[in-house]
């Protein structure tokens, strides 16, 4: 039978470092987690991986028409009976974003 985790269930996984990695607890609101994006991206346009400050957000730069693959801070180990979907926020769209395909 299919149930739905808590908020609670959630947050014992991220202390636990169960099935989210380097989860944060900030991160969790109700039975929801937003993953935050890491500083590091790969685009075709660049040689190498190129690292980005995170105390320096015009450093985080993407520009017009070019893509970029962008890692997030956690990693997911779903066990089989756990089904995890993922969306964009609109709030990213705010910013000129748009996220096109999850991996």
């Amino acid at each position: 039978m299919s149930r739905i985790i808590t908020e609670n269930e959630l947050k014992e996984a991220i202390n636990n470092n169960s099935f989210i990695k380097n989860g944060s607890l900030k991160s969790c609101e109700g039975m929801k987690y937003d993953f935050r994006v890491s500083f590091k991206l790969l685009s075709p346009s660049f040689s190498r991986d190129r690292v980005f400050d995170e105390n320096n957000e015009s450093s985080f730069v993407i520009k017009p028409g070019e893509t970029a693959f962008v890692e997030t801070e956690e990693d997911l180990d779903l066990p089989n009976d756990i089904f995890c979907q993922l969306s964009t926020k609109r709030k990213l769209s705010h910013d000129g974003i748009l996220l096109l395909a999850f991996l």
